[in-house]
């Protein structure tokens, strides 16, 4: 079951201090809170997220053992993250999608779940660490998981998507023609999934129509 990014609900990067989080938590808790907003039902359930992931992200043990949960690994010491290591589990996390897509029956993957973890991935704090912190090969690594990721979404899905890792990938003209290729792809074959039962439909007519002159 996916976890909920706790980073991007409080708007901080996995690589920030305590006192980062702390300083996102009171701005957004000040925001959403439900006595500022009519008591709106929308604001207090905003509100009890933002409260969630801020007892998970500012205790150590649970921040520890979340990160250990979501990533794969923990945060050894319970010290604040480096840079390198954000990107490394933002690869690691990017890794486990790409390998989880790539051995699933595509009849049956549940695409909702898998794109809610793609959202995860592209969220504005990830990509801003992305393109401040990553080296030129993180990023290419976590551009191709990302695609192998999304290679079952429909094309209107795709559109949202390519836009993001086209802004990575900057000036590697050959990750950009990767992408666009990709793009085209998955535009052939959210046509055909479209349009394939008429196709059929009319190559039948067709055949009827060519037996009917035959046997004339």
């Amino acid at each position: 079951m996916s976890l909920k990014d706790y980073y991007s609900i409080l708007g901080v990067s996995p690589a920030a201090s305590l006192l980062v989080i702390k300083k996102a938590y009171r701005k957004l808790a000040h925001n959403y809170h439900p006595d500022k907003n009519g008591g709106n039902k929308l604001y207090e359930l905003k509100f009890k997220e933002i409260a969630e992931a801020y007892r998970v992200l500012s205790d150590g043990k649970r921040r520890n053992d979340y990160n250990y949960a979501r990533f794969g690994f923990a945060q050894s010491g319970h010290k604040t993250h480096n840079t390198h290591f954000s990107i490394k589990y933002i690869l690691l996390n990017a890794k486990k999608l790409h390998n989880h897509v790539a051995a699933s029956d595509p009849d049956r993957i549940n695409l909702i779940a898998v794109s809610k973890q793609v959202n995860e991935l592209l969220s504005n704090v990830t990509i801003k660490t992305l393109e401040e912190k990553a080296n030129e090969s993180e990023i290419t690594e976590f551009v191709r998981h990302i695609i192998v990721a999304s290679v079952y979404f429909p094309y209107l899905r795709l559109k949202t998507i390519v836009p993001v890792l086209v802004k990575l990938a900057k000036a590697d003209n050959d990750l950009i023609i990767d992408i666009m290729n990709f793009d085209r792809k998955v535009k052939r074959n959210t046509l055909w999934n479209e349009y394939k039962i008429l196709v059929v439909l009319i190559m039948v007519m067709l055949f009827c129509l060519l037996i009917y002159f035959i046997s004339k």
